[in-house]
C-alpha cells in the first residue's frame, strides 16, 4: 500500500479504495482477513478519517469487504455457491447494501432436549440437552422471517452474547467465536402458514411460506449447529449461483 497522491487526478478516497481493491484481488488480504484499522489506514495513505471511511464504504457497497460491530472491517468470503440471501450468511448485510434497515429480535435462550429429528442432524442421542434461540428478521420495520437455532447450550449462549440482532450468523460463528463452518447442508421445502407461523411472520393463514433447513459442519465434518429458517414467499427470495 502506498501513500496517497494529493495531485493525482484520481480522489484520495478512490486511490485508498482501489489500493485495497488491488491487494484484495492479488490474494495479499485473503478472504476473511481482517483489514487494518481506520487509524492505521489513515497513517498508511497520510488521508483524513473521513477519507478512509468513504473508501471502505465503496468497498463494501461492492460487496468486497464487510463490517463487524466492535471488531473492524474484513474481506468478504468467497461467494461462490452461497445464497445472495442466505439464512446464515448475508442477510442484513445485503439488504443494508440495499439501502435497507435490517435488525433482528433474537429471543431468550431455552434449553430443550433432541428430538429425533434433531438429534439426527446434530449426530447426538435423542433427549440430548441442547440450546435453541429464535431469531426474527426484520426489514424496514416488516417482519420478513424467523429462524430456530440450535447447538449445544454453551454454543448457543455465546453466540446470543455477540448480538445476533446486528450481525449475520456466519459473521458471529467464524469471527467472533472461532467455529469455522466448512459446508452446511441445505434442505428447501415449501409449505403454508400453519395459524402459529402466520403468527410469528405477521402473514396470514395459509400463506406461501419457505421452510429452509439447514446443518452446519466444521472441517471435521461434526454438526456445529441446525438452524430451521421460516420466511414469508412474498418478501423473501433465495438466489444461489453455483459454478465460477
Amino acid at each position: 500500500m502506498t501513500r496517497a497522491d494529493a495531485d493525482s487526478p484520481s480522489p484520495l478516497f478512490a486511490q485508498v479504495r482501489d489500493s485495497l481493491k488491488a491487494s484484495i484481488a492479488s490474494g495479499a488480504l485473503a478472504p476473511g482477513a481482517k483489514l487494518p484499522s481506520e487509524a492505521e489506514l489513515e497513517q498508511q495513505f497520510g488521508v483524513s478519517r473521513v477519507t478512509v471511511r468513504q473508501a471502505l464504504s465503496d468497498l463494501q457497497k461492492q460487496a468486497l469487504i464487510e463490517k463487524v460491530n466492535g471488531k473492524g472491517s474484513f474481506v468478504s468470503a468467497a461467494k461462490r455457491g452461497s445464497s445472495e440471501l442466505g439464512p446464515l450468511s448475508g442477510f442484513y448485510e445485503t439488504m443494508r447494501r440495499r439501502g435497507h434497515v435490517a435488525t433482528g429480535v433474537v429471543s431468550g435462550i431455552k434449553r430443550i432436549a433432541a428430538d429425533p429429528t434433531l438429534a439426527a442432524a446434530l449426530r447426538l442421542p435423542v433427549s440430548a440437552p441442547l440450546g435453541m434461540v429464535t431469531i426474527t428478521r426484520v426489514v424496514d420495520g416488516e417482519v420478513h422471517a424467523f429462524q430456530h437455532c440450535y447447538g449445544s447450550i454453551g454454543l448457543i449462549e455465546s453466540m446470543v452474547k455477540e448480538d445476533l440482532g446486528e450481525n449475520d450468523l456466519l459473521t458471529v460463528l467464524n469471527r467472533r467465536l472461532g467455529y469455522p463452518v466448512a459446508r452446511s447442508h441445505i434442505d428447501f421445502e415449501a409449505i403454508n402458514a400453519t395459524p402459529e407461523l402466520a403468527a410469528m411472520l405477521k402473514t396470514r393463514i395459509d400463506a406461501a411460506l419457505l421452510r429452509i433447513h439447514i446443518t452446519s459442519y466444521d472441517g471435521r465434518d461434526t454438526p456445529i449447529m441446525h438452524n430451521d429458517f421460516y420466511a414469508r414467499g412474498d418478501r423473501f427470495r433465495y438466489q444461489l449461483n453455483a459454478g465460477r
